[in-house]
């Protein structure tokens, strides 16, 4: 049986590993980013019998998730290496967007419904921001008190 060594945290992927692991992470979240919009499309196309043709597409989700990749790597001083694509959490609040039909959202066009779920994602976003901050000042132990990894794992697996 050949010895299987386990690449801690710390530690650099050696240099013959690094094509194969890239290239599995790349159809991993390759395929994540381009689902997400698609699923997306669908749920306005099943409650507003039409697609939005502005907003999560795929050219859009595509280029931020490159755009959101470089400019994460670039405030991480290029020492965590990650692919920021795109997340399965947001589909519940599309489709609820996407089914709202009574009173101002009655007449609302796809793409306004469609530009009012994307505007949450970005009030989540500027969430996580304020959240990054308060951890920033309050220091990460502290908070790893409370949320420590068995709280925070699971969670992320369920994301």
């Amino acid at each position: 049986m050949e010895n299987q060594k386990i690449i801690q945290v710390e530690e650099k992927v050696p240099f013959k590993m690094l094509l194969p692991l890239s290239i599995q992470h790349m159809f991993a979240m390759f395929g994540a980013t381009i689902l997400v919009p698609i699923l997306v499309n669908s749920y306005f196309v099943d409650a507003c019998g039409e697609g939005p043709s502005r907003g999560l597409t795929v050219s859009v989700t595509l280029f931020c998730a490159g755009f959101g990749t470089l400019l994460f790597h670039l405030c991480a001083k290029f020492k965590v290496p990650a692919f920021l694509g795109s997340s399965f959490a947001f589909l519940s609040g599309f489709a609820a967007v996407a089914n709202l039909n009574t009173g101002k959202y009655a007449s609302m066009s796809v793409n306004d419904k469609a530009a009012y779920a994307c505007g949450g994602i970005v009030v989540a976003g500027l969430l996580y921001l304020i959240f990054a901050l308060i951890i920033r000042m309050v220091g990460v132990k502290r908070v790893m008190r409370y949320l420590p990894p068995v709280v925070t794992g699971p969670v992320i697996i369920c994301i």
